[in-house]
């Protein structure tokens, strides 16, 4: 609701991340991004590859909702005026083989509001093929991040040494 979202962002929330709402409630998720700015709402959209086709994923119900397809809801997400997209491959979500670059690449020319990909990263040479998709505006990793040693400063070098525009800080 309008009254919960404001309650997150003045609880120090910068975003709001909407998913199950989008193919719920269509009306709330418009007075949200109304009242908030898309700027400050972001739709969060699960799939799940099934017969060759890219369909959502429901949490709740640990199932595939066959009616909705991922491309679909993407346009959607642009007809709601949403600020971007983070989009999560449960197939490969928590794997560390690598982010699901086939259907990325496959999506893009849908996806016009900034992408967030994430699902699968498993080591630092995951983030850089999906860097080389022009769409491709961040990345999410928790895996790789809370586990494995010094992977962030690792990851950060090499996606700098690729070229990739990340922010740079100075040393102290």
């Amino acid at each position: 609701s309008v009254d919960k979202a404001i309650d997150c962002l003045n609880s120090g929330a910068d975003k709001i991340i909407l998913n199950s709402t989008i193919r719920k409630d269509s009306d709330a998720v418009s007075a949200i991004i109304n009242r908030l700015g898309s700027q400050s709402v972001v739709a969060s959209i699960d799939y799940k590859s099934k017969d060759g086709r890219q369909m959502l994923y429901d949490w709740e119900t640990k199932e595939i909702i066959d009616d909705q397809d991922l491309g679909a809801t993407i346009t959607e997400c642009h007809d709601l005026s949403f600020g971007e997209i983070l989009l999560n491959s449960v197939q490969k979500d928590g794997t560390g083989f690598g982010f699901d670059i086939e259907i990325i690449q496959k999506i893009s020319y849908l996806c016009k509001l900034p992408l967030i990909v994430m699902g699968g990263a498993g080591k630092s040479d995951h983030f850089s093929p999906a860097f080389k998709i022009p769409i491709v505006d961040a990345v999410a990793t928790a895996n790789l991040l809370n586990f494995i040693g010094d992977s962030i400063p690792k990851t950060r070098k090499n996606l700098l040494d690729e070229g990739v525009d990340l922010a740079r800080f100075k040393k102290k």
